[in-house]
């Protein structure tokens, strides 16, 4: 039966930008208990590693960087509905969106909804991300718990992995 539940969320403030957030996020929930659940634990270890590599590094970010662990979102994404829903007069604020939920299988790139001078500027970057396997970049990006943002024109992507590799 439905319980109550919570998003894990934590972040880096950006040191000149604050208020601009750079989001990175993956669903703590899973269908199966058991071994195969990747897209679930993966990608909030993913967006985890994001804020550990920063502080590991002593990187203190421009622009604020959050983490989230949506809950729920194999049972109707109520836990990235309730975070949008609170945070929808502030979706202005958000510089990007990143969800993974492919999980952590081989990287092939970046799934991108986005401008096409955004495009531009991640095909620049691209190649710096070869030795991990990320150089190629796609024109769809995003997932069931960033797409609100992304149909409010907010850039959103996603980490192609060998999991959910549609082109």
């Amino acid at each position: 039966p439905d319980a109550i539940s919570y998003n894990v969320i934590g972040e880096i403030k950006g040191s000149h930008f604050p208020e601009e957030v750079i989001l990175v996020g993956g669903h703590l929930d899973s269908w199966d208990v058991g071994f195969g659940a990747m897209d679930d634990g993966g990608g909030v270890f993913i967006s985890l590693q994001v804020c550990s590599m920063l502080k590991r590094l002593n990187i203190r970010p421009l622009r604020t960087v959050r983490c989230v662990g949506w809950t729920s979102e194999e049972m109707g994404s109520q836990g990235s509905r309730r975070y949008w829903a609170d945070h929808a007069g502030e979706l202005e604020d958000f510089s990007v969106v990143f969800e993974s939920d492919g999980g952590v299988f081989d990287t092939s790139g970046i799934g991108l909804s986005a401008s096409l001078e955004a495009h531009a500027i991640v095909r620049r970057i691209a190649p710096l991300l070869g030795t991990v396997g990320g150089s190629f970049v796609s024109a769809r990006g995003g997932g069931a718990e960033i797409a609100g943002a992304i149909m409010a024109n907010v850039p959103g992507g996603t980490i192609h992995t060998s999991a959910n590799n549609v082109y």
